[in-house]
């Protein structure tokens, strides 16, 4: 163990990304996911894969929730003060600007997760493709019937 003195984590206020994610984690943390908890939040039924309207209204916030979580973000952030007061793209319409478009970033967020179900969905098709109407190239028909294009 080190000799001194342990100081509260701070917040880097000179990464505005960084930032905005701290506040998405306080707009996440105001949501109620308990009822929408139902996994995955994306539906497969539907084309590109949106988010299952259970989860889309949970994350659509009213205007006095989206207030709430103002609040306790400038909480947080009162901490930082003086670091807040020289940051140059702080302005006081950037935290409910980034509260506002929470819900939109949580979309985009699955984003990854739908590119690679629908990728490994495409493998899965043509493994079964090719297992259904066999070829003579028996390095096809392995290839189709490896761990890797097993669902």
């Amino acid at each position: 163990m080190v000799a001194g003195a342990v100081r509260a984590p701070r917040l880097d206020l000179k990464q505005r990304r960084s930032d905005q994610s701290h506040v998405h984690a306080v707009w996440l943390a105001g949501i109620d996911c308990r009822s929408a908890s139902r996994w995955p939040p994306a539906g497969y039924a539907r084309g590109g894969y949106p988010l299952n309207d259970n989860v889309r209204a949970q994350v659509q916030l009213s205007e006095a929730r989206l207030l709430e979580c103002r609040q306790a973000a400038e909480h947080i952030l009162a901490t930082c003060q003086p670091e807040l007061a020289a940051a140059t793209w702080y302005t006081p319409d950037w935290l409910m600007e980034v509260l506002r478009g929470a819900a939109q970033a949580f979309e985009r967020s699955f984003d990854r997760w739908r590119e690679l179900y629908r990728m490994a969905d495409q493998q899965w098709e043509e493994a079964n493709r090719v297992l259904r109407h066999p070829v003579k190239d028996r390095a096809l028909n392995r290839d189709a019937e490896t761990p890797a294009h097993r669902s």
